[in-house]
């Protein structure tokens, strides 16, 4: 059940083959968490570090006396939820058609700002070119918005891959440095952003599904799929925001749902890379649960389902399944 279908056409002219899956839409509370960050302390309920979540479906068998015998789970999606811009990714950088192509965003201020001689753009040197103010005082914006989007969170596609090592020196004072390792954040030369460039756009061609966001456009990220923010306030428009959707093969009948956590597998070893203090009987194939919740059939031709966390309600997501989007006469 895995995975996103898309619909293509096959020949000029040939018809478009129907896309017979399930749209999936979900609304999912505030207090939804991210998972947690190496070394730090957890949040109650919080999943830790170097994990990501998995939409699962439960075929339930019951006995004759009506009680649940076996349950058989079904991956829907994966997927993380994570602030849409992550400022200590070595890959939060521009793209090309930008002023410096592979500049860590977080340098674009104080790089535009020494270009133009402008320490403080709300008090300009005398004789200051008006424009070139004007643009240093849009970077400066840009960095403002930058630091509020670092707390808005967004639900993504997960990936276990993670980024080459940064590099101990910039390539611009050391022609030494590692040419496979990436420029840290600080290196702003231009061959260090040539360097990062190439270094994170090959990573992303080799792993697609691994989530990189941009300012720039919110709902296009660099990498990865986004599909959709948390509930919550926009920090840029201060509007509300909330509900994802996704496009997954077909998901009917079936009795529960949940969302589990789970460890990445980030070593390259097969499985989940679980802590070192980990017991052997604690580790679990499908993950960990998070909410769960029964489908109800409230308008026709839509499932829905209330997830809900076992110890804090608070944690909570509104799923409604559109099933057999290649037949359905009811929504489309």
């Amino acid at each position: 059940m895995r995975g996103l279908a898309v619909a293509a056409a096959v020949g000029g002219g040939a018809c478009v083959e129907p896309f017979r899956g399930s749209n999936i839409q979900i609304d999912f509370s505030s207090a939804t968490h991210v998972a947690g960050t190496p070394g730090g302390s957890l949040l109650p309920n919080q999943p830790p570090a170097g994990t990501y979540y998995t939409l699962y479906g439960a075929d339930q068998v019951r006995a004759a006396d009506g009680t649940v015998s076996q349950v058989f789970l079904f991956e829907i999606q994966r997927f993380e939820v994570r602030p849409l811009v992550d400022i200590n990714s070595p890959c939060y950088i521009d793209r090309a058609g930008t002023p410096y192509p592979g500049i860590h965003a977080t340098q674009f201020f104080a790089k535009t700002a020494a270009d133009a001689g402008i320490a403080d753009p709300l008090a300009p040197p005398a004789g200051a070119d008006p424009e070139v103010v004007s643009r240093v005082l849009t970077a400066q914006a840009r960095a403002q918005r930058i630091a509020a989007l670092t707390t808005y969170k967004v639900v993504t596609s997960a990936s276990d891959a993670r980024y080459p090592a940064l590099a101990a020196t910039c390539v611009d004072d050391d022609a030494s440095a590692p040419a496979a390792e990436i420029p840290a954040p600080t290196c702003t030369g231009p061959l260090a952003n040539t360097r990062r460039l190439a270094l994170c756009e090959a990573f992303w061609a080799g792993h697609p599904d691994h989530f990189e966001g941009t300012d720039r456009v919110l709902t296009s990220p660099l990498s990865g799929t986004f599909f959709g923010p948390v509930t919550g306030i926009n920090p840029i428009t201060s509007a509300p925001t909330g509900g994802t959707s996704m496009y997954v093969d077909e998901v009917a009948d079936l009795d529960a749902y949940a969302i589990n956590w789970q460890f990445k597998d980030q070593d390259g070893v097969a499985g989940p890379d679980y802590p070192a203090t980990f017991a052997d009987a604690d580790k679990s194939a499908v993950g960990y649960p998070y909410m769960t919740g029964l489908p109800e059939a409230r308008t026709r031709g839509v499932i829905n389902v209330r997830l809900r966390n076992a110890v804090d309600p608070a944690i909570a997501a509104e799923m409604a399944i559109f099933p057999g989007l290649g037949t359905d006469d009811v929504q489309f």
